[in-house]
């Protein structure tokens, strides 16, 4: 109750009965500029997905059944990332649900649940706190917010607030958002909450400058004994804010026509999976559809006939989708022919199948196709493409046919060598393209099989061996990063795509008649100066590298 007049006080915040139809309602609605709940909480980052907070119970039949808020309803309910908008502060001052973990292919929890569905700042904690320690934190970090103080300050402030007042507890609290982010009002100072003045959290203590607001987090620790109050309060407003500047989506200009070495014949393959039917939504990604879209259309200005690109996404890129499409290419292509094949989704591992080719690691490389579902321990082989098949099927291609492809995607949990890792990734709006395997068990294995062979030197081996030793076509292969790093669905101008993807077409679009090689040379640059962490590669023969894309050689 102390929370709850503290917030009507400072910020003019309504209570709400936190009832699991209102709350949800709440969600949808994204009506508010700060969430704040009081009351219970539970984690446990070996099962993260059964996160919650406590809300009103119900009585059936003389009994109280207990009802929760979990992340997985935050995530199906909430979506209030609009372009040009500042978005809310979210604290769940309730025990332990600040704490983040694994959840099958991906992280879960809280943070990354409400930040990802579009929250400018969460605020929770780690471990189990008392009633009055609780209050005295958000109630100094508000007070912070409200004087002008940066998050960063305020959050000191608030830990030594709670310190000062003899928690033991004090560095409980984790705060997600950047730590330059300020407060301000819809009034005349970042103080001023009268009548109208609504709060949002902004990237400098100006005004309405929004924030690069990361899209998703995670974080650590351990059991509950919190305050009974359970009240959610929120304003009714928000406030406008300017998006970020960011380079607009690439519209590359025809090639430079058909010069010696152009192709007879194009066709094209291109597959861009989001969603995927066995997976839950917070395993899904935002850019792989788009970035299928894209590259059609780029093919298309580069003389491609509509009719002869295939572009498969989601529902429609099952692995049997998939690879009949390839096939029918494949086999319909001659000698002088062009064939293109560009995937986007998740990569991932699975343990080397019988008679398949000697991986360095013992693993397999796979991509996830719309059907990908468990089988055991691991993933279903009948569900994800194994590099294997793709050999197999490339190796069928005639000499003399331009084959290219384009992978937006990873295979190596070697790119993600700890939670904090992924953690940072999501918090900066970066979702890796790779998917572990879908238990503990077989993370575990894939882990002991790495762990005792030698560190690959390349991604995709087994197609890369075609580039070098193939009897038929070698194909030109273009990779979004190296076996280390991994490939990251990020945002652009406020529209997702692979970051790989993105700045590909963007530099073909700028120098349509550089080489391959130059051509990878300007998207590393960009990665560089976009402050991505992977790298891209190029494989195939040497002359091929010398020519320009979409040409022979």
């Amino acid at each position: 109750a102390a929370e709850s007049e503290f917030l009507t006080d400072r910020f003019g915040a309504t209570p709400l009965r936190a009832t699991p139809a209102g709350v949800r309602k709440l969600l949808r609605s994204g009506d508010f500029d700060l969430l704040h709940f009081a009351g219970h909480g539970m984690a446990d980052p070996a099962d993260i997905a059964d996160a919650k907070v406590l809300l009103q119970g119900r009585r059936k039949a003389g009994a109280v059944i207990q009802e929760y808020l979990s992340a997985t309803t935050v995530s199906e309910n909430a979506a209030w990332a609009k372009p040009g908008a500042a978005r809310p502060i979210v604290v769940l001052n309730a025990c332990q649900v600040g704490r983040g973990g694994e959840q099958l292919s991906t992280l879960g929890g809280f943070a990354k649940a409400f930040l990802q569905s579009g929250a400018g700042a969460f605020v929770s904690s780690l471990w189990s706190v008392g009633d009055e320690p609780a209050r005295t934190f958000v109630e100094a970090f508000y007070d912070g917010l409200l004087a002008g103080d940066p998050v960063s300050v305020a959050t000191v402030r608030a830990r030594e607030a709670a310190r000062a007042a003899g928690d033991a507890t004090w560095l409980a609290y984790a705060v997600y958002a950047r730590p330059d982010a300020t407060l301000t009002c819809d009034g005349d100072s970042p103080g001023d909450t009268s009548a109208g003045s609504i709060p949002a959290v902004t990237s400098d203590g100006t005004g309405p400058d929004a924030p690069h607001v990361p899209r998703a987090p995670d974080s650590p620790a351990a059991s509950d004994t919190s305050a009974p109050e359970r009240t959610i309060a929120g304003s009714t407003e928000t406030t406008p804010a300017a998006p970020l500047a960011r380079p607009s989506s690439p519209s590359p200009r025809p090639n430079a026509g058909s010069s010696k070495g152009s192709a007879m014949t194009s066709k094209a393959v291109c597959v861009g999976i989001n969603e995927f039917a066995h997976l839950p939504m917070s395993s899904w990604l935002a850019g792989c559809v788009n970035d299928a879209h894209d590259l059609a259309g780029t093919l298309m200005s580069h003389g491609f006939r509509s009719d002869d690109i295939t572009v498969l996404t989601d529902a429609g890129a099952t692995k049997a989708a998939v690879m009949g499409a390839l096939g029918e290419m494949v086999d319909a292509a001659t000698s002088g022919d062009r064939i293109v094949f560009t995937y986007s989704s998740h990569g991932t591992q699975v343990p080397n199948q019988p008679g398949g080719d000697d991986e360095p690691d013992g693993l397999d490389e796979a991509f996830a196709c719309h059907d990908i579902r468990r089988a055991g321990d691991q993933w279903d082989p009948d569900t994800v493409i194994l590099d294997d098949e793709f050999h197999d099927l490339f190796a069928r291609v005639p000499t003399g046919v331009l084959l290219e492809v384009l992978l937006d995607t990873c295979h190596s949990g070697t790119g993600l060598r700890d939670l904090d890792e992924m953690q940072q990734a999501l918090l900066r709006g970066r979702r890796p393209r790779y998917l572990p395997p879908p238990t503990r068990k077989g993370l575990d294995r894939a882990r002991s099989i790495r762990a005792l062979s030698p560190p690959r030197t390349t991604d995709h081996n087994a197609l890369v061996e075609l580039t070098k030793r193939g009897k038929g076509a070698r194909p030109v292969l273009f990779a979004a990063c190296k076996p280390s790093q991994t490939a990251s669905d990020a945002s652009f101008d406020g529209k997702s795509n692979g970051a790989f993807t993105y700045l590909f077409l963007k530099a073909l679009a700028q120098t349509p008649d550089a080489s391959r090689s130059e051509l990878l040379t300007s998207v590393t640059a960009a990665l560089k100066t976009e402050d991505f962490d992977q790298r891209s590669t190029l494989e195939g023969p040497v002359a091929s590298k010398k020519v320009s894309f979409g040409q022979l050689w």
